[in-house]
């Protein structure tokens, strides 16, 4: 899937934000993936979609962006592993100050982007929305 935000239209969008741009494709594409997860995969039809529909998508995929980026950083893969076994051993970590127990982590929608979804109407189910 092409990217829906590329790198140059978020610094327009946050002209502040200090990651590189090899930090943040990364992130962007951690972002679209979660947001592409929340609405079933149905971005794959991205560029049939009405302007507005695209142009809240890719506010959702910014605020997203943000989140990520504000509570993650870029270095999410270099995090504190939580349990680890080897052999017989083995050990958990516990402390409810950690993101991993609070169920944060750079997979969970963020409420903005979830905001800006809900007027799209792919988060429709049928007879229910998802979210």
């Amino acid at each position: 899937m092409n990217p829906i935000v590329t790198v140059e239209e978020y610094r327009a969008h946050n002209a502040n934000c200090e990651l590189t741009d090899s930090e943040l494709e990364k992130i962007l594409d951690i972002a679209q993936q979660t947001v592409n997860a929340a609405v079933c995969g149905r971005l794959s039809g991205y560029d049939g979609f009405s302007t507005e529909v695209q142009s809240n998508v890719c506010k959702a995929v910014m605020a997203q962006t943000d989140y990520i980026a504000a509570n993650f950083g870029a270095d999410m893969s270099e995090s504190v592993p939580q349990s680890a076994s080897i052999g017989s051993f083995s050990y958990s970590l516990g402390g409810s100050g950690s993101s991993e127990s609070s169920g944060s982590s750079p997979a969970s929608l963020d409420p903005i982007a979830l905001t800006y979804l809900r007027t799209t109407g792919l988060l429709y189910r049928g007879d229910i929305c998802a979210l």
